[in-house]
């Protein structure tokens, strides 16, 4: 499919809806944790699917019907989705997870809203049901389930051209459903792989594979049958990953800290905008020029919310995994890893004022 064969809307992140969303969302998402999770764990997966749907369709009419999936042949980056015809069983398990997780009674209300809110916006970006939207949507449908989705400003941030850094949802790679294709399973998915996929089908799917304008091609294939045999193991692996990580999501299990979650690299971040704070300090000073100074002056500004955000990154992974969480050898929860690196990263969490 090409970019031609598809809506004149694919693509663009107009705002024009986000009152539309509102509305939806006040009417069939309760506001109160308590009556919202309560809520959610009796959502049938049938009604998931259609509200998942109503979502994407929503963001782009601002009508409330439901919009097909049209991810047919869908590819992303190095992504290559599960089969379509793979693709509602792999929601309705995504839900069922979800719905364990609501129903977990160690976890206290909000937490495991924000459990399932993340849970779900990374399953449905590994399926990709949608042809585009798949990002909107799954941060839509994970703002709505954590926060309940009753904030217009919200709502026009995350639909919003830049709305991946408002609201961002990813996972860690050590039980990632959705890795580059050059990637092997890191160790705690690939120990329950085999339940899902055969080895054959596992190893056959590991081929470098490059981006043409409308489809994939395996440069090492030596014929289109080859590629497309490997096309669809890979796509095999993608189900099985997804179908592993719902179920170690389920588990939560506790893993040394993830790779991604680096105070190194964060301090580094931090010290980084202190210095572009303090040089652009400096520069201002040192002009006599309005025209200039002005322009600095505006450069200061993002820079000191830069280093802001930065710094803030570091409170809100403390906050979820402990003050000492660095230290070499701990363990910590999986669905808390997964928050920690979706709230290290969204301007949603890192904008705010925290108590020193």
């Amino acid at each position: 499919m090409t970019r031609e064969n598809l809506s004149p809307n694919i693509g663009e992140h107009s705002t024009e809806h986000a009152t539309d969303l509102l509305s939806y969302f006040q009417a069939e998402i309760p506001e109160d944790p308590t009556i919202r999770r309560d809520y959610l764990s009796r959502v049938s997966s049938d009604d998931f699917i259609s509200m998942l749907q109503r979502i994407r369709q929503i963001t782009e009419t601002g009508e409330a019907t439901e919009y097909p999936f049209d991810g047919y042949d869908v590819v992303t980056g190095t992504l290559l989705p599960p089969n379509y015809d793979d693709k509602p069983k792999l929601l309705h398990a995504t839900w069922d997870a979800v719905k364990d997780i609501l129903n977990n009674t160690k976890y206290d209300d909000q937490q495991a809203l924000d459990y399932a809110s993340v849970v779900a916006a990374i399953s449905v970006v590994g399926v990709h049901p949608f042809m585009d939207g798949n990002g909107r949507s799954s941060r839509l449908l994970s703002y709505a389930v954590a926060t309940g989705g009753q904030n217009p400003e919200d709502i026009q941030n995350i639909i919003s051209r830049y709305g991946g850094d408002f609201w961002k949802v990813r996972t860690i790679p050590e039980i990632s459903p959705h890795s580059g294709a050059r990637n092997v399973p890191p160790d705690a998915v690939w120990a329950r792989l085999g339940d899902y996929v055969t080895w054959e089908e596992l190893l056959d799917s590991f081929h470098v594979v490059h981006h043409c304008d409308t489809d994939f091609a395996l440069e090492s294939a030596p014929s289109l049958e080859v590629a497309q045999h490997w096309q669809l193991c890979d796509r095999k692996r993608r189900a099985a990953q997804l179908l592993v990580f719902l179920d170690i999501a389920k588990d939560n299990p506790s893993l040394p800290l993830s790779q991604h979650i680096n105070e190194q690299r964060m301090v580094g971040c931090v010290e980084r905008r202190e210095r572009q704070v303090d040089d652009t300090k400096r520069e201002i000073k040192g002009t006599d020029r309005s025209g200039e100074r002005l322009a600095l002056q505006n450069w200061l500004e993002d820079n000191k919310k830069s280093l802001h955000r930065s710094q803030n990154s570091l409170v809100v992974v403390r906050s979820i995994l402990g003050d000492d969480c660095f230290k070499p050898g701990k363990t910590f929860p999986v669905l808390d890893q997964l928050l920690a690196n979706q709230r290290r990263q969204s301007n949603y969490f890192l904008d705010r004022s925290y108590e020193a």
